[in-house]
């Protein structure tokens, strides 16, 4: 063999690699699209079950979160409204607020609605 020619791949190499390639991308995405607790705050949020129907305030989410660090047993994930919210001392995170186990726990925007469109008839 030359060593100057460069050798190109075969169609089954690159077959392969493809084939690990999408394997690997599907799994990361199903991994991080769904999680096993969520919890849902809101700036208006006044209860303490913290779900979508009634979400909590951001110091009531912390609170949940803190309550099942413990016994993690999968992913937690806490979904913040729109808006605006009025604190009265900064939310601080310390390792009370962390996953264990090989779990993560993370506070993300929730993902966005779509508006209704207004108009009129005629």
């Amino acid at each position: 063999m030359n060593a100057s020619v460069p050798r190109r791949p075969s169609a089954a190499g690159l077959a392969l690699a493809t084939a690990v390639a999408g394997v690997a991308v599907a799994v990361s995405a199903s991994a991080a699209s769904a999680a096993a607790t969520t919890l849902y705050a809101s700036p208006t949020g006044t209860g303490t079950a913290c779900s979508a129907a009634a979400p909590c305030s951001l110091s009531a989410a912390q609170s949940a979160v803190r309550s099942m660090v413990g016994g993690m047993s999968d992913d937690i994930e806490v979904q913040l409204a729109d808006g605006v919210y009025r604190v009265t001392s900064p939310l601080t995170f310390g390792a009370a607020d962390s996953g264990t186990g090989g779990h993560t726990v993370r506070w993300r925007a929730a993902p966005a609605r779509t508006r209704p469109s207004a108009g009129r008839s005629r």
